[in-house]
């Protein structure tokens, strides 16, 4: 993702032209040693190939492919032009987007736009602003990805096409997604996630992060997910099996807190019996062998409460987590999860520290 910051902006600028304009990005992309001199003329050459300008007064100049080379890293550097330059004919941009792209990390803030072009609203603060504090704000204000108004409970049927029906409406209605969106994500088959619950998703029409979940009065649920970057990956990985069931149990306003906590990457659930638990991604490439295992019970040793492991994709029991060789005989897979639980002195303390090993990857 990119990380906008005031020394990437440019605010309150002044061109003749686009090429003056163009000249004075990439001037302050070599400062800040985003590329090499001569990146100016390869963002000239771009525009020559195609105009870079997107619509609604937004323009993202960047260089051709055979001047990646003189790219040293990825980075943007945004100006502000309130009185617009002319882009294309009979068209000004007053919010240019210089790119400095090394493969196809850029992509993410292509998405991004796609869902700024449509807020004319937003686009008119950016043009507006007066301080970087502002024109950060306003550029990655966002809708939330999680809200009440996205979830619907006890419908009284279990078609799948339904409840797809159901999710999109909420999501077009509230700006995450387009009409695109719907003729793709009926074209495709839902994805099975257990427990009676499914997803789907659309590779086109979507506008900003957010989740819809129709859950019928049998407890049959859908996620719709539109998705413009990885942001919300982390919360769809911890969809296991235990986290389907609680939210199937759950209110709506009980959803959303369960599924705010996942997205914040605080996957902590405090069960009746005082128990915190929590299940958390293996990225191992070998799984958990020998040795992120050692790692993972020394961790755990070092606790004196009661710590139990399971492998919920395999259906696994669970097992002391002090215990190496009960820890292998989970035999958990890259991409598999476990799901710990904590109890008794330090539990909070135990489960943060594991997940945080776990997910600088176990020494690996």
């Amino acid at each position: 993702m990119f990380e906008i910051s005031s020394e990437n902006l440019l605010l309150q600028q002044v061109a003749n032209d686009k090429a003056s304009a163009i000249a004075h990005i990439a001037k302050r992309l070599q400062e800040l040693g985003y590329v090499e001199e001569g990146y100016a003329q390869a963002m000239m050459a771009r525009e020559e190939q195609t105009c870079t300008y997107l619509g609604n007064g937004i323009a993202i100049p960047h260089g051709t492919l055979e001047s990646r080379p003189l790219v040293k890293k990825t980075g943007v550097v945004i100006a502000q032009f309130p009185q617009g330059v002319a882009w294309s004919p009979n068209e000004k941009a007053f919010i240019v987007i210089g790119i400095a792209a090394k493969s196809e990390e850029h992509l993410t803030l292509l998405r991004k736009l796609t869902g700024l072009l449509s807020d004319e609203q937003r686009i008119q603060r950016l043009i507006l602003a007066r301080t970087p504090t502002d024109f950060i704000h306003y550029f990655q204000t966002s809708k939330p990805s999680i809200t009440p108004a996205l979830i619907t409970t006890h419908l009284t049927t279990d078609n799948l096409l339904t409840l797809t029906a159901e999710n999109v409406c909420h999501l077009q209605q509230q700006g995450y997604c387009n009409e695109h969106f719907l003729s793709d994500v009926m074209a495709h088959q839902s994805l099975y996630l257990g427990e009676n619950c499914f997803l789907n998703d659309s590779a086109i029409g979507n506008l900003e992060n957010g989740i819809s979940i129709a859950k019928s009065e049998t407890g049959k649920m859908l996620f719709t997910v539109a998705q413009i970057d990885e942001q919300l990956n982390s919360l769809l990985c911890a969809l296991t099996p235990q986290i389907l069931q609680q939210l199937q149990r759950a209110d709506k306003n009980e959803m959303i807190t369960i599924l705010e906590k996942l997205y914040k990457g605080e996957p902590l659930v405090e069960t009746g019996d005082g128990m915190l638990e929590g299940t958390f991604l293996i990225k191992n490439p070998q799984g958990l062998h020998a040795r992120p295992a050692t790692l993972l019970v020394k961790i755990a040793k070092q606790f004196p409460c009661e710590i139990l492991i399971a492998n919920p994709d395999n259906g696994t029991d669970f097992v002391n987590g002090k215990n190496l060789m009960k820890v292998l005989t989970l035999g958990t897979q890259k991409n598999q999860h476990l799901h710990i639980k904590t109890k008794g002195e330090q539990a909070a303390e135990a489960l943060q520290a594991l997940e945080a090993a776990i997910n600088d990857g176990l020494g690996e």
